[in-house]
């Protein structure tokens, strides 16, 4: 939940490049779960999201193709 009370969906998007060209071009968003109101993005993620995203005491986990861990306050 964010601060406004409302549930959001985080989920991450593909860099956009060949497999195994990893580029700073992939997207981890924020949406309302109510609206699909776009709340937030972090760009230049390198390679693409594909693994589970974790929430835990105000941060959120996951790991990319291109071999890096990202931990992401929210």
């Amino acid at each position: 939940k964010g601060n406004d009370g409302k549930d959001y969906v985080i989920f991450g998007s593909d860099d956009g490049s060949l497999e195994g060209d990893y580029v700073d071009n992939a997207i981890l968003y924020s949406v309302c779960a109510q609206t699909g109101e776009e709340k937030d993005l972090l760009e230049g993620v390198s390679g693409d999201i594909r693994s589970s995203i974790v929430y835990d005491d105000g941060y959120v986990y996951f790991v990319t193709k291109g071999g890096y861990l990202y931990r992401v306050q929210l």
